[in-house]
């Protein structure tokens, strides 16, 4: 009996030899159709990515797209100094920016919204804070690019700034500029968008100042915002008269008290002097590394070394 089964149940030579190839098969066929979805699935990819860029939905980035795929795109993001109140749309694609973030900023400022400072940018919708870090060391803004003022009013998404804020100043004529530097406050609030309020402080930081150097220092002034700042910039003139202070007979608490200089730059003011007996210039602490080109240049009008 157990022969008779072994008999029925053992193969031929024939027959190992096709169950082999019946196997070979199989196994070639299934390789084949995972290579076939892997291959297919990476075209798809480079396809969807390719339509998403060209109406505008996505980023020029390859973080969502699979390893294979992205291997297909040379994606390069050109980062060079750019002006946002002049740079034009596809400039600000090359810096890698969106489409509709290049868009939004050419909308505000064909509304009349101009940018005074790097961080102003911030406010775009939509735009992100990676992408404000990465451009904000090439953010170079000219004052010439916003000079000209515009009666329009801005509006954008986002803000709450709307047309309706307008109505908070009354209408004035005004037939001559204000100088800001001269100015009293009777004469600030002649200005459309400076009530009593501004007005003393506005005066209040001149005096602490010493004197404005030019008018994007009324950023500086707390509550000044940019839009306040458009309706301003073209009833005010700024004549530059500064009084400087003279760093080696000033006391500590005058040097602490000027805007641009904190308490610890005082102390190393009054602590160079009394070890050194004299400073020649600012250009000192710029030469030590103590202070950057920046505070350098603002600081420099406001500071007499002479003795």
């Amino acid at each position: 009996m157990n022969d008779k089964i072994k008999a029925f149940l053992s193969l031929s030579n024939t027959e190992q030899r096709g169950i082999i190839g019946l196997v070979l098969i199989i196994l070639f066929l299934f390789t084949g159709r995972i290579l076939f979805e892997r291959h297919a699935a990476n075209r798809l990819s480079a396809l969807q990515y390719d339509v998403l860029v060209d109406i505008g939905t996505t980023e020029v980035s390859t973080s969502n797209i699979p390893e294979q795929a992205a291997e297909h795109f040379e994606i390069s993001i050109d980062l060079f100094p750019f002006d946002p109140n002049t740079s034009s749309k596809d400039d600000f694609v090359r810096l890698g920016l969106s489409e509709q973030v290049a868009g939004t900023i050419i909308n505000y400022r064909e509304k009349g919204g101009r940018f005074y400072q790097p961080n102003d940018l911030q406010k775009i919708y939509g735009l992100k804070t990676d992408d404000y870090e990465r451009l904000k060391p090439y953010i170079k803004i000219s004052s010439s690019s916003y000079a000209k003022a515009t009666s329009q009013p801005i509006t954008m998404q986002g803000s709450n700034y709307t047309p309706s804020n307008l109505e908070v100043y009354p209408k004035k004529d005004i037939r001559v500029l204000v100088n800001i530097n001269t100015a009293d406050s009777s004469q600030l609030t002649a200005v459309k968008g400076i009530g009593p309020v501004y007005a003393s402080r506005i005066i209040k930081y001149r005096d602490l100042l010493g004197g404005f150097i030019n008018k994007e220092q009324l950023l500086e002034v707390y509550g000044i915002t940019p839009e306040i700042y458009e309706h301003i910039y073209s009833q005010t003139t700024c004549e530059p008269t500064v009084k400087p202070i003279k760093v080696h007979e000033a006391a500590w608490v005058d040097l602490k008290s000027h805007p641009y200089i904190s308490k610890d730059l005082a102390n190393l003011f009054v602590n160079y002097i009394q070890n050194h007996g004299k400073m020649d210039s600012l250009g000192v602490l710029l030469n030590l590394d103590i202070i950057d080109k920046e505070d350098y240049q603002k600081l420099k009008p406001y500071l007499s070394f002479d003795q």
